[in-house]
């Protein structure tokens, strides 16, 4: 197949099953590239590998999707055709990591920086193009990090984002070292190609505010990062984004220096219990800050329809008719009413939703 017609793995969980659509997606491509081929005088299967049948395959995504791309019917027998319509998206991927070296970060959390490294290692089982490449901890440095993002794919900007460890002094990736790789590859590529998260820790009080302030004075940031589930005081197992006395101050802060975009950390379990990476407390941060964007990542993979379904059974009438939660790759083009009324809505986004629609900003996936 040209392009996937279900979920493939993002490299942290499992794929989901193929959905209704996306196996009516399927059916579309193989009844058209078996007309398309017949009419060529070739096999279906030369025909999928053609740009044709590449050109056929975004015509059907138009068909169970609703318009998403630019296709002409040409496109499906006419190499030529195809080749002027091409079309070259910008790509930017939201969230991206990599870790510190040793010499930048003597003292690295070990256990953390191997549950990193293991996720090469299930990503070898779910690739078959990784299987012969033996992993290593140099794939987690700046080198590689640069190579597959930049080289390896067609990427345009990344937002580069903290990995914290159990403690400062065992951060794996700190502001520091990202304000570091930041400037060095800007400088090296003579443009802005990456911009950089900030690391926030509302359950630390009066001290979180401090490192968010000491923070701006050396890194231009252009968003928040915080992991719910990874608190930094002890004696405590998570900080919620709707506290106000704890995480309201630290989005009071970010509101006062200019910072509107807030990323959490959400769904991918790490360490313990997935309540604690629940995306629930979202949403009445949301309403109370509504000139906020709040960019929750990982949520797509840890069934967020479901979460959807049971969680808005509570959340009261004014959040649901207020509040955007609508993933970035399923939007679709809108009538202008639609327009209008999304457009008074707060934003709450989920990143790595369930059906990708190409050419939209990549989800938040780490690297």
């Amino acid at each position: 197949m040209p392009i996937p017609t279900q979920a493939v793995s993002n490299e942290e969980f499992l794929p989901i099953p193929q959905t209704p659509e996306q196996k009516h997606l399927e059916h579309e491509i193989f009844a058209g590239a078996e007309r398309e081929a017949r009419l060529a005088g070739i096999e279906r299967r030369q025909f999928l590998r053609s740009s044709c049948g590449l050109a056929l395959s975004f015509a059907a995504l138009n068909t169970v999707f609703g318009k998403c791309f630019h296709v002409d019917a040409a496109e499906f027998s006419d190499p030529a055709a195809v080749a002027a319509n091409k079309t070259r998206f910008f790509i930017f991927d939201v969230q991206t990591h990599h870790v510190a070296m040793p010499e930048e970060i003597p003292h690295t959390d070990q256990e953390f920086l191997q549950a990193i490294f293991s996720l090469r290692e299930t990503a070898r089982s779910m690739n078959p193009a990784l299987k012969k490449r033996v992993p290593k901890i140099e794939d987690l440095y700046l080198e590689n990090y640069v190579k597959e993002i930049f080289l390896d794919s067609e990427t345009d900007v990344v937002a580069l984002s903290a990995l914290p460890g159990s403690s400062e002094e065992s951060d794996i990736l700190t502001p520091d070292v990202i304000y570091k790789s930041r400037s060095w590859i800007n400088e090296v590529t003579s443009s802005p190609r990456v911009i950089s998260h900030g690391y926030f820790s509302p359950d630390l009080g009066q001290q979180n505010l401090e490192y968010m302030h000491s923070q701006l004075e050396k890194i231009k940031i252009e968003a928040w990062k915080g992991y719910t589930g990874w608190p930094r005081a002890k004696g405590v197992d998570r900080w919620r984004m709707d506290d106000e006395k704890l995480a309201y101050p630290a989005l009071d802060f970010a509101r006062k220096h200019g910072i509107r975009n807030i990323c959490l950390h959400k769904g991918l379990p790490f360490p313990g219990d997935p309540n604690r990476w629940s995306p629930m407390d979202v949403p009445r941060a949301a309403m109370d800050f509504p000139d906020m964007n709040f960019l929750v990542y990982h949520s797509g993979f840890r069934d967020v329809a479901e979460v959807l379904s049971r969680g808005t059974r509570s959340l009261p009438e004014e959040f649901l008719h207020s509040v955007d939660v609508r993933p970035l790759c399923l939007e679709k083009e809108e009538s202008p009413s639609q327009q209008r009324l999304h457009g008074n809505r707060q934003h709450v986004r989920l990143h790595g939703v369930l059906e990708p629609c190409p050419g939209r900003a990549r989800d938040g996936n780490d690297h």
